[in-house]
């Protein structure tokens, strides 16, 4: 039986609140030509309309923040209701100024996702809904479509799982960036995926959330040419040490055909009701085929996913050169309507602003946590006041998103994010921001007001040159004598240590002055959440000043001095440690398991082969061959990698 969209929004309630409250809600889908959501009192009950899922659960969360003080976050939950229903005093009714909420890089879904079972992608999913998102990139499951795709061309089993990457790899195998890498992985995991993802997107686009599924760029298996030597294959060279999949020719019939096979497959495979269809040709480089150019090949691209579906849109990120505007143009020749580009840095770097992608619909969108490098940052203020002057100043522009390569951290700015689509004009963060807290915190204690405005104007005022990672965090910095601070940060490797951007004692200031709520707010796990994540951002940034200190010591001779800073050092570092196994989802031991339990049904191989897999991304990346390039791109400060991985890595320097 098909789930409601009613059904859908009392289950979020159910989950998230309790059963119980579900006699507080009606929930009614109400047909009309924008988004929108209605929340008044009928008969006793709050009464939430919207044109689909979506809307009425982002009716439902306009309510419970602003009526029953709870917040329902994407890392913590504050939901005590109150006695009874909290009566609107008249209906109120908002619509969506953004008819796009968009979620999800293809990175995201590898470097924070790779193991994720049902329960913990319907907690995400009750998120992605309450925050109002109707377009959501899932590439789960894909590894059973490419498993019955080149099945069908004449692969045996053993190529196929030799070809495809574990777990931890499958965005970049989809960006066409590497193959043969973290498997072989068993076949019935690929079955297992394909499962997976065939609930989970049944669940969004019954709520209104359109899964963006794999598009058919060209890509084959590098020795393709070898096994099919009668066919124009185009070598693709290597990505950060890592061969690539090989191209087909778009113009050939090969193409076509190959092109209509993995449409056919993918949707037998997880069902039809999505338009949406990702491809990234030449991402982070590649090689151009002299027989062949950008408007060429975006014709044909797009024409294959038409030729399979007459609705269908070519989601394309903006990264780098790509889309160029030959690209564009092939799209144009076909129709703009059927594409769509992701402004993926917009809040920082503004693509759209140079031609608007010659007027192809685009999506404004924030990028964030590259590799899941964590650090408190963010720009609430650009979000508040450049989204409404963005839609104003543009005629393309189709809506808003997130391209974070990892999500769950810094929850204020991804709140902002989405609260946006339904705002018109630029926003009183001040106002919002009382709103925001005493729903996250239960209750508004002034106090926690007044550090929180501090740490808009200093954490959180980043000037958008820092969205790499924020400010240096020297634990995990791969230590040189000749590390110093610096205005930019080009390179991994480099020693630059990036200058902070904002007064760290102002930022201590903000925290301690947070910290002095614990009487009140101590029990809630926004509280301890923020407090976590603050207290280790002031310790990295006092060590890093410790740390340039012990190197001028030891430069200067003074010897007595370089103990004492190293000493200090090292107490910090094993501070951060113990602070970062307060919260299970900070923690080496909680990402591991994700890995472990995911592989543990094929047997103990597979589970150390994920464990592995697991270890290599958040470290040196994909072992010797990224060394130089990848490692630790992904880093993260969890408790037990803190200890075992960067500790003994300063101690020997």
């Amino acid at each position: 039986m098909r789930m409601t969209a009613e059904k859908g929004c009392n289950g979020i309630v159910k989950r998230l609140l309790g059963e119980n409250y579900c006699r507080w809600f009606e929930f009614c889908e109400t047909p009309g030509e924008e988004d929108f959501y209605r929340i008044s009192w009928e008969d006793g009950k709050v009464r939430i309309q919207g044109r689909n899922g979506v809307s009425m659960a982002a009716g439902l969360n306009y309510y419970l923040r602003h009526f029953c003080h709870v917040y329902l976050g994407q890392q913590t939950m504050q939901n005590r209701m109150p006695e009874k229903p909290v009566r609107p005093e008249e209906p109120i009714t908002r619509k969506a100024f953004s008819p796009i909420r968009y979620a999800y890089n293809y990175c995201t879904l590898s470097y924070t996702m790779p193991f994720w079972d049902r329960n913990r992608w319907q907690r995400e999913l009750d998120w992605l809904a309450l925050c109002g998102v109707n377009l959501v990139l899932d590439f789960t499951g894909i590894e059973e479509v490419w498993y019955q795709f080149l099945s069908r061309l004449g692969y045996s089993e053993e190529e196929i799982q030799r070809w495809i990457v574990g777990p931890c790899y499958t965005a970049w195998q989809q960006m066409q960036n590497m193959e043969q890498f973290g498997g072989p992985v068993p076949r019935q995991f690929f079955a297992d995926r394909a499962g997976l993802a065939r609930e989970n997107q049944q669940w969004m686009i019954s709520m209104g959330m359109m899964p963006v599924r794999q598009g058919y760029g060209g890509m084959v298996p590098s020795w393709h040419g070898k096994k099919f030597k009668d066919m124009v294959v185009y070598p693709q060279g290597e990505w950060n040490g890592l061969v690539r999949p090989a191209m087909l020719d778009t113009e050939s019939e090969e193409y076509q055909r190959y092109g209509e096979l993995f449409y056919q497959i993918q949707e037998q495979v997880l069902g039809s009701g999505s338009h949406y269809y990702a491809a990234d040709v030449f991402h982070e480089g590649g090689i151009r085929p002299k027989t062949l150019t950008d408007d060429a090949i975006g014709e044909m691209v797009l024409r294959t996913m038409l030729k399979h579906d007459e609705k269908a849109v070519w989601v394309v990120q903006a990264w780098r050169e790509n889309p160029t505007k030959e690209l564009l143009s092939g799209i144009g020749r076909v129709g703009r309507e059927h594409g769509l580009i992701l402004d993926l840095s917009a809040t920082d770097n503004p693509e759209w602003e140079k031609s608007e992608f010659e007027g192809t619909p685009w999506i404004y969108c924030m990028l964030d946590m590259y590799g899941g490098r964590v650090a408190t940052h963010g720009e609430p203020e650009v979000l508040a006041k450049e989204i409404p002057k963005a839609r104003k100043n543009s005629k393309h522009m189709k809506g808003i998103g997130f391209t974070s390569e990892a999500t769950l951290h810094n929850p204020i700015v991804y709140d902002l994010l989405f609260d946006m689509a339904w705002e018109k004009e630029p926003l009183d963060l001040e106002q919002w921001l009382r709103t925001w807290l005493t729903s996250r915190y239960g209750r508004f204690v002034e106090k926690a007001f007044h550090a929180w405005k501090r740490l808009l104007d200093t954490v959180y005022k980043n000037p958008g040159y820092s969205h790499h990672g924020g400010y240096t965090q020297i634990f995990t910095f791969r230590p040189r004598m000749d590390m110093d601070y610096g205005e930019i940060f080009n390179e991994l490797n480099s020693s630059v240590i990036k200058r902070p951007y904002y007064d760290i004692e102002k930022l201590e200031e903000a925290v301690f002055l947070l910290a002095e709520t614990r009487e009140e707010l101590g029990q809630e796990e926004s509280w301890q959440y923020d407090m976590q994540d603050l207290l280790r951002q002031v310790l990295n940034n006092r060590a890093c000043g410790l740390a340039l200190e012990a190197r001028d010591a030891w430069r200067e001779g003074r010897i007595s001095d370089y103990r004492e800073k190293t000493e200090a050092f090292f107490t910090l570092f094993d501070a951060c440690e113990g602070l970062m196994s307060i919260r299970k989802d900070t923690t080496l031991g909680d990402w591991l398991n994700y890995a472990k339990e995911s592989g543990r049904p094929y047997g103990e191989e597979t589970e150390r082969l994920f464990v592995r897999d697991a270890k290599m991304l958040i470290t040196t990346w994909a072992g010797e061959k990224t060394y130089g390039s990848l490692a630790d791109y992904a880093y993260r400060q969890y408790d037990g990698l803190l200890g075992q991985y960067y500790r003994p890595r300063w101690e020997k320097f």
